[in-house]
């Protein structure tokens, strides 16, 4: 593993001057992680680091995964999210730091890296790399608000997710949110991945009343979702 973080570091120093820009470092990685030297000695590491630190192991199979299988367009959004929040010149250090403090941030990790590569959503592998970065930058662990967002990405489509962008504007500021037949189906997407709850209505203390209409409440798993959508918006150009 040292070697692959010494042709990383390598690469990065030598390109420094020429890397000007955020998409210089992004295609310069995509580069270096296809890098069949690279590419060998994640092979060697992996089956060596699994003796020795199997926790790490995880981590280094996933990115092999995601250097391997991933088309190079899915890959480049997933360095984005990475590089969206993370130093550039100490991302290597710190994500291998990050994931050999426990075996519970190696694994969600690996997973988050493994769920990326399969997706078809841009959006998508931009918010599991900015996912993974967020952590690695706080050394923050996986609480349950951030499994939950996850798992509900692993069946999220670009039109979910630009579709929850506009639903969750509309949420009250007691997180009620009035279902209009625009957001059908995002609200189903929402309930069923526990990113919301069903509501029934709500309850008027001045008129004693229960007012009843479809809707949906927005639960912690909702607002960190917005949260990493927020944050990578720059990259996607979206106004707010």
């Amino acid at each position: 593993m040292d070697v692959v973080k010494f042709i990383i570091e390598s690469e990065l120093i030598n390109a420094k001057r020429k890397l000007t820009t955020m998409s210089d470092i992004q295609d310069k990685l995509i580069k270096i992680f296809k890098n069949p030297k690279v590419q060998a000695e994640l092979s060697i590491s992996s089956g060596m680091i699994a003796i020795s630190h199997p926790v790490s192991a995880a981590v280094v199979n996933a990115f092999k995964e995601a250097a391997t299988l991933s088309d190079e367009i899915r890959f480049s959004y997933l360095l984005k999210g990475l590089a969206s929040g993370l130093n550039q010149e100490t991302f290597t250090i710190d994500l291998l730091n990050y994931v050999k403090a426990s075996e519970d941030n190696a694994s969600h990790v690996a997973s988050s890296l493994r769920k990326a590569v399969l997706t078809d959503s841009p959006i998508v592998c931009t918010l599991m790399g900015r996912i993974i970065a967020d952590h690695v930058a706080e050394k923050r662990k996986y609480d349950k608000s951030d499994i939950i967002v996850v798992h509900a990405l692993e069946s999220a489509t670009d039109d979910d997710l630009m579709c929850f962008r506009k639903m969750i504007k509309t949420a009250s500021d007691n997180g009620d949110i009035a279902v209009s037949d625009e957001y059908n189906d995002c609200a189903e997407w929402c309930v069923n991945n526990r990113l919301c709850k069903e509501s029934k209505g709500t309850y008027n203390e001045e008129t004693k009343s229960l007012t009843l209409f479809p809707g949906i409440i927005v639960c912690e798993p909702a607002e960190r979702l917005s949260k990493y959508l927020y944050e990578i918006k720059g990259i996607f150009s979206w106004n707010s």
